[in-house]
């Protein structure tokens, strides 16, 4: 596929999620290099930097991050450049997983006690890492699904590449099938992990709170001259 899918990405859902052996330190295993201050954001002014806008904002890429077709761009150009065919219509292949599948999906997600299960005993995992590495995992985690998931079932070296020279591809019921149900699982893995951030933040704030009045965390941890990002 071009060398689009670098074998550095992980293909295995949650391998990276795996929570550290008791009386071991966790280690982060890649550097995080976070920037101080996002270079994108410096011509924005600060009246449109406030905390609704900042955390609608954060929802917006939580979700981006969970649709794989919105990583590796590649000669693909996200799906772009990848004509379908399913049912007698025409599409890109990013047009199909942004309009068809979610629809399709839709009609059979778990019940609300499903996800309450499901996210409790996820919760405990992802509660040793940070927020920019649970980034890094989820991002690492949605790309591989593009390459083994999305990509690899069209086998596109055979059907004229990227550019589909030889005409549309026709998708079968059983890929359709298998792609409704990664959609339905990306979508309820964006709720979940959307749901844990926001308790994060909600006792970030707490905690902050509470430290200023002399209740909570250490006053290095929020000190009172800090900054709410959220």
């Amino acid at each position: 596929m071009g060398g689009l899918c670098n074998r550095r990405i992980s293909t295995e859902p949650g391998a990276a999620l795996a929570p550290p052996k008791p009386g071991v330190e966790l280690q982060i295993r890649q550097p995080l290099n976070a920037p101080v201050e996002l270079q994108s954001l410096a011509d924005v002014p600060e009246s449109l930097l406030d905390s609704p806008r900042i955390l609608r904002w954060l929802i917006i890429l939580l979700g981006d991050l969970h649709q794989p077709l919105h990583w590796l761009r590649g000669d693909f150009d996200y799906g772009r450049a990848i004509e379908v065919a399913w049912e007698g219509k025409r599409s890109t292949l990013l047009d199909f997983w942004e309009d068809v599948l979610p629809r399709r999906a839709a009609a059979a997600l778990p019940l609300a006690e499903t996800f309450a299960r499901e996210f409790q005993e996820k919760a405990m995992t992802w509660g040793y890492y940070t927020p920019p590495e649970l980034f890094r995992m989820w991002a690492q985690e949605s790309a591989g699904l593009a390459c083994s998931e999305v990509y690899g079932p069209l086998r596109l070296d055979d059907v004229g590449g990227a550019r589909n020279a030889s005409g549309p591809i026709e998708l079968t019921p059983e890929l359709v099938d298998r792609w409704s149900a990664l959609c339905q699982t990306t979508a309820v893995r964006a709720a979940e992990h959307l749901a844990f951030l926001l308790e994060d933040v909600l006792e970030h704030r707490h905690g902050r709170a509470n430290a200023r009045g002399g209740r909570g965390l250490a006053e290095a941890l929020y000190p009172k001259d800090g900054r709410d990002v959220l």
